[in-house]
């Protein structure tokens, strides 16, 4: 915040104007049409006969406790929950068998003799608890043992982690985070120096690390939508905004939302019982708060827990920050210009420094050219391809990759043999040609570059083929997520067909693929977001890049207004989505001390980003290096 147009000033480009207050203006508000639904507490005027039910219960519940001789109080029970929360959690050695072999071989052993797993039960409806059970796969890495007698003595406090989504499994980060803590504490870490290395010693000896698969995804009980019904061919370009195929992908988001629908697991798939998912895991695990890292769409399961449950929020970081103060399906919308944005202001700046690697020259613009003159429907493909790696300036060398295999698919021999639409196309023959081609001199980067074509062409030709409905894991889950949580406070599908078609237009890093709004979802669940005033009093620790085009920061900055409690953390000049840990003394010794009790000083702290250079050193081809470094963050 250190200069005069304060903390992000004004950027203006291609018709958008962004400014301090978050706001964007392109030919009409988003904000001006979804605005945030009031949220009602959880705690509804109950009927006499209600009230009635729950002072038997609770009475019921204090002479059970009373009698039988326990500890257990009368809130453990008066919920139906005291079932849940008594049971004894049966840690083992994991199943690493679905690590990747590189993965796991980079991971310390230290770590690895720490690390457990087990399943816990939870109730599938939190409303009826005796509706039956599911069951929610954790991992953990036990705090390193300390040879100091005070820490010693000091009983290890839990600390849960959630990479987002909606949809994202969080099972394994226990030892992504463990490994990181590690190679601080041991100095290995680049750029580290003697205060983060004691820092991380410091937080391994305090926290067991908490990794889980939240309701519906991977080790925990699954969900599954799926039917017989055919998806119809749909067109995903610019060139496909005419009447018939926007109808046949309303058909298919609608035969979707029905496969979703009528599995019976859905309506309890949604952020507040994850989030209640979580306070059960706390009670188990003996803690008195709930200390907790999420990214993402983590950051709004971190609110809706804290708005749950107040008294029991610990440390909660806040990375990359959905705005809770508006619908997750405006962080959707949004993406569009946002990774837009990552593109022009950090990407084509840094490829057109180093034309020599990337060929695409030595002007910014000339880079910029080259996404808008693809072919709509390569266009498409490729912006589609390149969503991963325009999130994290560590994969920007993945990115550009990306965009040269997209522009030599839009010349012979490969251009003939795209689809019009969604007739023709020989996928056989490109892949065939693709495999033959040769896209550069230097072997590894042909072969790379061989295989970025493939991906390209992997976004289309499913989409262009009948096919029965089938989503499961992640890709269910943030369809639940999605429509369960806030019921679609803007119901004209005009106006959403017409988002989808300026997106394509206006912002070609745009994917739509996944742009489904809820119309079509039969009933959202039964539940309540909490407001953002009633999490108001709490000390967050937000994390925000500025050029972060998945959760753009004027999101982040809505919601930090907001919360008049909360602490920031701005990394200037860095386009990466989930800032933590950042490897630097700056960011990172701000999040370890706010871990271990002790705030920052100031509300908003700034921190100045690394160039792609700095991370990747340009001493090697950045192809490779970038692969490296993909591997050890995620």
């Amino acid at each position: 915040c250190d200069d005069d147009d304060g903390w992000w000033g004004d950027v203006s480009w291609g018709g958008v104007r962004w400014g301090i207050d978050g706001t964007v203006e392109v030919d009409r508000l988003l904000t001006d049409v979804i605005s945030p639904q009031p949220d009602p507490t959880m705690n509804q005027h109950r009927t006499s006969n209600a009230s009635l039910t729950s002072l038997v219960a609770l009475v019921a519940a204090v002479c059970v406790a009373g009698c039988d001789g326990s500890n257990h109080t009368a809130v453990d029970n008066a919920d139906g929950l005291g079932g849940y929360r008594q049971q004894t959690l049966t840690w083992k050695a994991c199943d690493l068998s679905d690590l990747p072999p590189p993965m796991l071989a980079m991971i310390s052993p230290d770590v690895l003799q720490r690390l457990q797993c087990t399943d816990m039960r939870v109730p599938r409806n939190y409303a009826q608890p005796a509706d039956g059970d599911l069951t929610i796969a954790l991992s953990r890495v036990q705090a390193r043992p300390s040879t100091s007698a005070a820490t010693s003595a000091r009983k290890a406090e839990p600390l849960f982690f959630n990479p987002g989504g909606p949809g994202g499994d969080g099972y394994w980060f226990s030892i992504y985070r463990a490994s990181d803590w590690f190679t601080g504490s041991t100095g290995l870490m680049p750029n580290s120096d003697s205060a983060q290395q004691k820092l991380y010693a410091q937080l391994e000896q305090t926290f067991d690390l908490i990794g889980f698969a939240p309701r519906g995804v991977g080790k925990s009980s699954p969900l599954t939508c799926a039917s017989t019904h055919l998806l119809e061919p749909a067109d995903h370009s610019l060139a496909g905004r005419n009447l018939p195929n926007i109808q046949a992908q309303q058909r298919n988001t609608a035969a979707l939302f029905k496969a979703c629908t009528d599995n019976p697991l859905t309506p309890f798939i949604n952020t507040d019982a994850t989030a209640r998912d979580m306070d059960l895991m706390r009670a188990v695990l003996g803690s008195e708060k709930l200390h907790f890292i999420g990214a993402s769409y983590g950051t709004w399961l971190s609110m809706w827990y804290a708005g749950l449950f107040p008294e029991k929020t610990g440390r909660m970081v806040l990375d990359s920050s959905v705005d809770f103060n508006a619908p997750l399906s405006t962080a959707m919308v949004n993406q569009g210009f946002a990774l837009t944005r990552t593109f022009d202001e950090v990407l084509a700046p840094y490829a057109a420094r180093h034309p020599q690697v990337y060929g695409l020259g030595s002007d910014a613009q000339t880079v910029k050219n080259t996404i808008h003159e693809l072919p709509p429907v390569i266009r498409a493909a490729t912006a589609r391809a390149m969503y991963d790696a325009l999130i994290s300036s560590s994969s920007a060398p993945t990115a550009l990759r990306l965009l040269l295999s997209g522009k030599a698919l839009s010349q012979p021999p490969f251009v003939a043999l795209w689809p019009n639409g969604t007739v023709g196309g020989d996928f056989p023959q490109m892949r065939a040609l693709i495999a033959q081609h040769s896209f550069s001199a230097d072997a590894p980067t042909n072969a790379q570059l061989r295989e970025s074509a493939l991906d390209i062409v992997s976004m289309v030709e499913p989409e262009l083929q009948a096919r029965p409905v089938l989503l499961r894991g992640k890709d269910s889950v943030y369809t639940a997520v999605m429509c369960n949580d806030v019921p679609e406070t803007n119901t004209d599908p005009q106006w959403w067909a017409d988002q989808e078609t300026r997106m394509l237009r206006d912002f070609p890093i745009a994917g739509t693929e996944d742009f489904r709004a809820c119309l079509q979802w039969p009933q959202p669940a039964n539940v309540r977001k909490p407001s953002i005033d009633s999490v108001k009093h709490i000390d967050f620790l937000m994390l925000q890049s500025q050029f972060d085009g998945a959760t753009p920061a004027e999101g982040a900055f809505a919601t930090f207004e907001k919360l008049p409690n909360a602490h920031m953390v701005y990394v200037k000049n860095e386009m990466t989505h989930g800032v933590y840990p950042y490897y630097d003394p700056c960011v990172d010794l701000l999040v370890g001390h706010y871990l271990l009790g002790s705030s920052p000083k100031e509300r908003l702290s700034t921190c100045e980003g690394r160039s792609i250079e700095d991370k990747l050193s340009l001493k090697n081809s950045p192809l490779n290096a970038a692969q490296l470094l993909e591997k050890k963050r995620h």
